[in-house]
């Protein structure tokens, strides 16, 4: 098991600075993750409810294990989605509406 801290913020509400890589914060928080795919949930780990992405957003996420992301509604498996390599923070800008999936790569 580990911990996915995240944020997820409006892209470019903070106009053209191309310095800030995203402006309004929409949600966070900090996702307990298995080796079972996960929706990540917004609060405290172990809690919160399932967030629901906006295409377009920023996604800044950091894991203290390795893990892989799929987004818009698709289950991450432990070969399939964005990998999220330990103690690596990333921003990715999310690819399609809806859930976010997440899973421990064992």
């Amino acid at each position: 098991m580990g911990t996915a801290t995240f944020d997820i913020c409006r892209y470019g509400s903070n106009g053209s600075d191309s310095s800030v890589p995203s402006g309004r914060l929409t949600t966070s928080g900090a996702h307990t993750t298995s080796t079972s795919a996960t929706n990540l949930t917004n609060g405290a780990a172990g809690g919160g409810t399932a967030i629901s992405a906006v295409e377009g957003d920023v996604l800044h996420i950091q894991g203290d294990e390795a893990m892989r992301l799929a987004f818009g509604g698709t289950a991450a498996t432990a070969t399939l989605g964005h990998v999220i390599f330990a103690g690596e923070t990333r921003y990715i800008e999310i690819p399609a509406s809806g859930t976010i999936s997440i899973i421990d790569v064992a």
